[in-house]
């Protein structure tokens, strides 16, 4: 199955999308702003799901970056 990130600032939307995921047999990583999603980049993923309107930022910049 998918590697994937999930980055959005809501606890809520962190957590259902992962748990939904997850029980598919996916392995899933989350991050809550730029900041933590630019350090979970050190590792791969296969599919990442990133919230425009971020604490730190907009998550277009992060899209650019990667």
């Amino acid at each position: 199955m998918a590697k994937i990130l999930i980055v959005d600032d809501e606890a809520a939307i962190r957590q259902s999308l992962g748990s939904a995921l997850e029980r598919r047999g996916h392995e899933v990583a989350t991050a809550d702003c730029l900041q933590a999603a630019r350090e979970s980049l050190s590792e791969e993923y296969e599919i990442i799901l990133l919230d425009l309107m971020l604490p730190d930022g907009n998550g277009i910049d992060l899209l650019k970056e990667i």
